[in-house]
């Protein structure tokens, strides 16, 4: 990742911008105080995108869905299928 220093970033911000988002590789802006990452529009939609699935798998992890069957007579066909195939084996 390419840095440069804020006060020479103010001057060239056009160039860094079109840089950026060319290249698809981020830019760190930096101060005495602190620094900042500028990214490009593609690569800034393509993290939100990674978050918001990330943040849909941890959901379904904590809230396994489960089913059931809606008449109990369904479960007992199914597990005497299920037993009598295995058995003529």
């Amino acid at each position: 990742m390419d840095s440069i220093k804020s006060w020479i970033a103010q001057g060239k911000l056009s160039a860094l911008i079109e840089k950026t988002n060319q290249t698809g590789q981020p830019v760190l802006i930096f101060t005495d105080q602190g620094s900042s990452i500028l990214v490009g529009e593609a690569e800034w939609r393509e993290m939100q995108e990674k978050i918001r699935k990330h943040d849909y798998l941890k959901s379904v992890d904590k809230n396994p869905i489960q089913f059931e069957a809606k008449d109990p007579h369904q479960m007992e066909w199914q597990q005497t299928r299920d037993d009598g195939y295995f058995s003529d084996a």
